[in-house]
């Protein structure tokens, strides 16, 4: 298959939206989007809501606009992944920092003892985040900022099938000086710099928002939009520096700019990120 054109081989891009940034500590899915792309077209997608019987955090209700209430008449994980595996198999996977993604969907299938992983076969895996690190390097590979920097104006933002219509667009832009769709599985993991599969995506773990595990990697800036304890919203400039749990809330511990001293933020009530450097960009 590594010598085969991506446009003869099934892609379906995944997109999931979650009641929070953990799905170590409980958080759920609350949105599935997939969109299966076969010859170069869409041929079938999925955009569902799922009753995550739990709640949702207030940075995670802020970011996507799905409250609890728009959920309580809708199914549940458990009756939706036999139609989410059926559009998944026989293609390969792509989403924009698809490890969280399927992060989420192996806590989901984990919880009803669905082996995903081996019904699907082990799929190739895309993620364009990486694609876009190894073309523009680091900073600026959110996908609403790496969009605007391919000249895509995206339909909306932070949910599901809409973010996966966007990621579509930014993977086809990426591979469009390379060849388009007729470049093959080989050359598109030559420019993500890995081959990767779904069994070595992170099984279960949380995986940080793409913005601040750059800035985490390289130490810079990010401005960052948080809401507190109260859901009041403040625009911070801040250096992360590492993460980690307090009270099980996954937390960044970070420089505030604004402050001028050491801050906590938890990860789930941050609403957006964008790289200072980024800015130049737009």
């Amino acid at each position: 298959m590594l010598t085969t054109r991506l446009f003869d081989i099934p892609i379906c891009v995944l997109d999931l939206e979650t009641t929070g940034a953990s799905v170590e500590y409980g958080d759920r899915v609350v949105e599935i989007g997939i969109l299966r792309i076969e010859n170069g077209q869409v041929v079938r997608s999925v955009d569902q809501l799922v009753n995550p019987g739990r709640h949702i955090s207030g940075g995670a209700s802020a970011i996507t606009g799905i409250t609890l209430d728009m959920l309580m008449d809708k199914p549940c994980f458990g009756d939706c992944w036999q139609e989410v595996l059926e559009l998944l198999n026989g293609a390969i996977v792509v989403g924009h920092n698809v490890g969280f993604d399927l992060s989420f969907l192996h806590g989901e299938c984990r919880r009803l003892r669905v082996q995903f992983c081996e019904m699907l076969g082990d799929p190739s895996v895309l993620d364009t985040v990486r694609i876009a690190r190894k073309q523009f390097g680091r900073g600026g590979n959110g996908l609403q900022r790496l969009a605007a920097r391919l000249g895509i104006i995206p339909a909306g933002a932070h949910r599901a099938l809409v973010d996966c219509h966007t990621t579509h667009r930014v993977l086809h832009e990426m591979l469009h000086p390379h060849g388009g769709w007729d470049v093959t599985l080989e050359r598109a993991n030559e420019l993500q710099g890995i081959h990767l599969k779904l069994s070595a995506m992170p099984g279960g773990k949380t995986v940080l928002p793409t913005e601040i595990a750059e800035a985490l990697v390289d130490g810079s800036r990010v401005r960052i939009s948080y809401l507190d304890a109260k859901n009041r919203r403040s625009d911070r400039e801040v250096t992360p520096k590492f993460v980690r749990r307090i009270s099980g809330a996954l937390t960044l511990v970070a420089h505030c700019h604004l402050k001028e001293e050491q801050r906590m933020f938890k990860i789930d009530r941050i609403i957006s990120t964008t790289s200072v450097s980024s800015l130049f960009y737009v």
